[in-house]
């Protein structure tokens, strides 16, 4: 009897693929043999490849190092992103391969040059004090996003978001030596001021 049975459980999407073409999509729930035939009127050969994929967004963590920002620091980036299966003919046929499952550590193995390009070059365009703001997480994802979009589909994959980032570097001292020069020019900025009144 279970081998006449089909059960997708929730949060499950059941596709149902015929000679490379999607049949339809079942939703959750128990099916025996017969009442799937019933769903699919235009089955030819009832015979195919029925995928399991999860609806749901998938979070991803991955980890970049050696980074380096506009002014030469280094920074290293642990962040946790999500994606979602948006084309499964796409997924199936690009990324899966001849692989029979893909859990999300090979997801993660798999996506990790794509994304870690992307903070790359995100990060490579921003200042330390960027980098360092509060409001950087923000501007990360839209970076990864505008980069990684059109390759991510071609896996029938969307990026969905940035969840968190957390970016650390050993800058040798620079952000004092920064402060210190802040000051210093703020100091003369202030000299200049006094000296003008005074004249």
């Amino acid at each position: 009897p279970k081998a006449r049975s089909l059960v997708i459980e929730p949060g499950t999407r059941a596709l149902v693929i015929e000679d490379g073409f999607l049949v339809g999509e079942v939703p959750p729930g128990e099916y025996t043999l017969e009442s799937f035939i019933e769903r699919l009127q235009f089955w030819k050969k009832k015979q195919t490849t029925i995928f399991l994929v999860r609806m749901e967004e998938v979070p991803v963590h991955s980890y970049s190092h050696n980074m380096p920002c506009l002014d030469g620091i280094c920074f290293d980036a642990a962040y946790r992103w999500t994606v979602q299966i948006s084309d499964i003919l796409q997924f199936m046929y690009n990324l899966m391969g001849a692989r029979e499952s893909v859990t999300v550590e090979e997801l993660e193995e798999l996506l990790l040059p794509i994304v870690g390009q992307a903070v790359y070059s995100t990060i490579g365009q921003c200042s330390f004090d960027d980098v360092r703001s509060p409001e950087f997480v923000t501007r990360l994802a839209d970076g990864i996003r505008s980069r990684v979009d059109v390759r991510l589909q071609r896996y029938g994959l969307d990026f969905i978001d940035l969840q968190a980032a957390d970016l650390t570097c050993d800058d040798g001292g620079f952000a004092e030596r920064k402060g210190e020069m802040w000051l210093q020019a703020r100091e003369t900025q202030m000299q200049k001021a006094a000296s003008a009144v005074e004249n």
